[in-house]
């Protein structure tokens, strides 16, 4: 080897390729060596590659210069082929000689990771070529909608797996030489292919590795977050206030109704007004001989309207402004002559009660509704029809200020359909043709000539006379009204809902046993047709008041749908029997309350089936199959109809539906079911929350059992002293008939810890759960524990007590004292202070 060509090679940075004998290294101290053979080359090459860690610079270097470093590939090939056999002599040479050797094995290392470069160009082909085949096959299965993720993961880790090998044995190399050969394998693709031993052990590895992934759990869809419509919420709140603030008018007028009979029922029973009335009776035979029946009311009633002059037809006059009711009774009374209607009734209860007779006030009271119609609320608009006005306002805005070529064309389009010639044939044959605008404006002259047959007018008298109306058809009408001069003039032009029938009375029939209404101003008995036909609709609450001043809700009896219609509008029966409540009959009306309950109840019974489908949801004696709830049957599955709807279906008594539970649930109540029922309905549970997933499971069947499937539940039964618990280690106690025998429920607060001292058996009792953070909690309430212990249990707490009560003493004792010790310390300091630097003679 000559100096020329050694200097060439320095200058190119390691472009050289040399025999076996000058480009393997040797140790430092010249005597190493080692033997090359077929079979280890690529031992060598390895060994090689992983000690040239140190020269990254030539490494870098030899990559930027391809096209050289492959001409210098060839003859390395070639001189190895040549003395692939030769061995490694014993280095005796001079130290120019060593360090030339030096530079050439790391020109060789060089050239080694240059072969090295050449497999991972190759590799990152293939992985290229592996890409673009899986791009293509997820574009054909995207447009399939079916994306098969595990083979698609297959072929990543396959190209991925290819391309590692190459990393592995190249570990020299730099991230600016990849980039490098990166943009050499896309450009030069006339370099020498070398062959790669190890691609087939990384496909066998890419096959043996698999992995599968749920499509619905690998990519979860983000719920998209809804924009909230401010007006629409503002206005539903409205809304709720509205409807909140009605159903309260509703409760006060009903009370305001029962306050003011209240108080004209007081009236009726003064001693005085019953004096007078009293009085107008002739003598003592017109009382009633023995017990009352229909016949007696009716003698006295027609009486009654003998003595008595009723003035006035209307329902209410107030004549006397200034008299209270009770006055304006007793003149009338005297006077035998009554100003109303509704004084000549109540004159009528005067003298029935005079008498000693069970005789009733009944009013039906006028209340305000209890919902509000859809014209009293706010309207609320969605979203959508929101956006659709906008655009539809939005398109005719812009259509309006359309003024381009086009919206001229129309404009003039449309005005040569205005101004289009009308054809007028003559009987002489002339061809009259003039446009409609012509015609108006004759029509208009000839009008505006006056009748005297002038024609000279002036321009002005031509043009059309435009009237301007300020006020709108409704104000107008109102304007139009003649105004009302007095008081009665008013009355007459009321509407007539003012003057219905909404009082009359009710007097009780000893012998009928029965309550008979009367019609006093009409002279009729046993009128409940009549009476419902005279008073204001709709009718909700109709009370009487008796005698002693208690009241009874008979609207049953006067309501021909209450049950479907009425009971609707009304409110909750248990508020009504909340404020009824202090105003029930005592002990001598109760038999004659309850025969009239069962009365009441018989009337209700007796009613036709109702007429539309709708009416029998929730009806209190007929039901149907299809308004059944989720948790209700009926129960016998043979139960008899009582009837047919319009389209055939079957009407069933309210007494055959039912109320179907879960085991859990008839545990609850006491009770279990037997064994080997069968549900009698299976539904769909309520779907449960996976904390785990962070997803809620899908409902599972649901068994539902009935009353008549159950038993009682028999509690177990304690032995040796152990507590009998559940799954969780708790006793379920949710009735008192639940405790386990020959336990004790002992409700002392930290009762176990006692019990753990003294190594007896104890159980918390559940006695309920409560719903509060989304879930269901266990309430507790004291412990169980077998009925041997409980003195030694009792008297322990108590002991535990006062020991506690000790320590408390203790500690606030000694709190007690503390704080005096830190006083009296602050005070001895202070005067010694004083009596050190004489605070008390400075003058401040």
């Amino acid at each position: 080897m000559s100096d020329t060509f050694m200097s060439e090679s320095e200058e190119e940075g390691g472009d050289f390729s040399a025999s076996e004998d000058e480009w393997l290294p040797g140790k430092s101290d010249g005597k190493n060596k080692r033997k090359r053979n077929d079979s280890s080359d690529s031992e060598a090459v390895s060994d090689e590659s992983d000690g040239h860690s140190e020269d990254d610079e030539i490494t870098s270097k030899t990559v930027g210069k391809g096209k050289q470093m492959a001409k210098n590939n060839q003859r390395f090939h070639k001189s190895s082929e040549e003395e692939d056999d030769a061995v490694v002599q014993h280095d005796n040479s001079t130290p120019e000689d060593r360090k030339g050797r030096k530079l050439i094995a790391k020109i060789n290392e060089a050239s080694q990771a240059y072969v090295n470069f050449q497999d991972f160009t190759k590799t990152l082909e293939t992985a290229k070529n592996h890409l673009e085949s899986a791009t293509k096959k997820q574009q054909q299965l995207t447009a399939g909608n079916a994306i098969d993720i595990s083979s698609l993961l297959a072929m990543g880790e396959k190209s991925s797996t290819v391309a590692e090998k190459p990393v592995h044995s190249a570990k020299g190399t730099t991230s600016k030489s990849r980039k490098a050969a990166k943009k050499q394998a896309e450009s030069d693709s006339d370099w020498e292919e070398v062959e790669e031993g190890a691609e087939p052990a990384s496909t066998s590895r890419a096959e043996t590795v698999q992995i599968t992934l749920k499509p619905e759990l690998a990519k979860q869809k983000k719920k998209k977050c809804t924009e909230i419509d401010v007006e629409a919420y503002i206005n539903r709140m409205i809304n709720r206030e509205k409807r909140d603030a009605q159903l309260v008018l509703h409760k006060v007028t009903i009370i305001m109704g029962i306050a003011h009979g209240n108080f004209t029922n007081g009236v009726l029973n003064s001693p005085t007004l019953l004096a007078i009335g009293n009085a107008l009776i002739p003598s003592e035979r017109c009382y009633p001989n023995g017990r009352t029946n229909v016949q007696y009311f009716q003698q006295i009633m027609q009486y009654y309207r003998e003595i008595v002059d009723l003035k006035d037809r209307r329902m209410f006059v107030n004549s006397w402004k200034r008299l209270t009711l009770e006055k304006s009774l007793r003149l009338q009374l005297l006077s035998q002559m009554a100003n109303c209607k509704r004084d000549y009734i109540l004159m009528f209860i005067i003298l029935l009660r005079s008498i000693g007779v069970q005789c009733r006030m009944v009013t039906s009271l006028q209340v305000v509704p209890k919902v509000l119609s859809n014209s009293d609320l706010l309207k609320v608009v969605p979203a959508k029809e929101k956006m659709k006005v906008a655009n539809d306002t939005k398109k005719n805005v812009e259509s309006d200020h359309d003024y381009g070529e086009e919206k001229k064309k129309k404009a003039k389009a449309s005005r040569k359909r205005k101004s289009s010639p009308v054809e007028i044939p003559q009987l002489d044959g002339a061809d009259d043709t003039e446009s409609s605008r012509s015609n108006r404006s004759k029509q208009k002259r000839t009008s505006a000539v006056p009748p005297d047959g002038n024609t000279k007018v002036s321009k002005e008298a031509t043009k059309p006379i435009v009237k301007i109306e300020r006020f709108n058809p409704k104000t107008r009408k109102l304007l139009k009204n003649p105004v009302l001069s007095t008081d009665d003039d008013e009355s007459n032009n009321k509407t007539s809902s003012c003057n219905k029938l909404n009082l009359w009375i009710e007097a009780f029939a000893e012998e009928e046993q029965r309550w008979i209404p009367l019609d006093v101003t009409r002279g009729l008995m046993e009128c409940v047709n009549e009476i419902v036909q005279q008073a204001s609709t709709p009718m909700l609450y109709v009370l009487a008041w008796n005698n002693d001043g208690s009241i009874k809700d008979i609207s049953a009896r006067y309501c021909a749908d209450y049950l479907t219609v009425t009971i609707k509008h009304r409110i909750m029966q248990q508020w009504m029997d909340n404020v009824l409540g202090p105003f029930r009959g005592g002990k001598q009306c109760a038999a004659r309350d309850a025969a009239e309950d069962r009365e009441l109840n018989r009337i209700l019974e007796e009613r036709p089936l109702p007429r539309t489908v709708a009416e029998y949801k929730n009806h209190p004696y007929f039901a149907l199959k299809r308004h059944l709830l989720k948790f209700e049957a009926i129960y016998p599955p043979d139960a008899p109809t009582l009837g047919f709807t319009s389209g055939k279906e079957p009407v069933y008594a309210r007494e055959c539906v039912h109320t179907l539970h879960a085991r859990e649930v008839w545990l609850k109540q006491a009770r279990t079911v037997k064994m080997f029922e069968t549900p009698y309905k299976i539904v769909s549970g309520r779907p449960k929350y996976d904390r785990s997933s962070g997803q809620m499971l899908p409902s599972q069947p649901l068994e539902l059992f009935g009353y008549w499937q159950t038993d009682e539940y028999d509690p177990p039964t304690a032995e040796d002293g152990i507590v009998p618990r559940n799954a969780y280690g708790n006793v379920e106690l949710f009735k008192p008939c639940m405790l386990p025998k020959k336990t004790v429920h002992l409700q002392l607060p930290g009762l176990n810890r006692i019990c753990k001292k003294l190594r007896i058996d104890c159980a918390q009792a559940v006695t309920g759960f409560d719903f509060h953070g989304g879930s269901s909690h266990p309430v507790y309430d004291g412990f169980v524990v077998c009925e041997e212990f409980k003195d030694v249990v009792v008297d322990a707490w108590h002991e535990e007590q006062q020991a506690e009560e000790q320590r408390a003493r203790e500690k606030y004792e000694k709190r007690v004292y503390g704080n005096w010790k830190k006083l009296i310390k602050g005070l001895l300091i202070r005067r010694k202070l004083q009596h050190k630097y004489n605070f008390d003679n400075l003058v401040q």
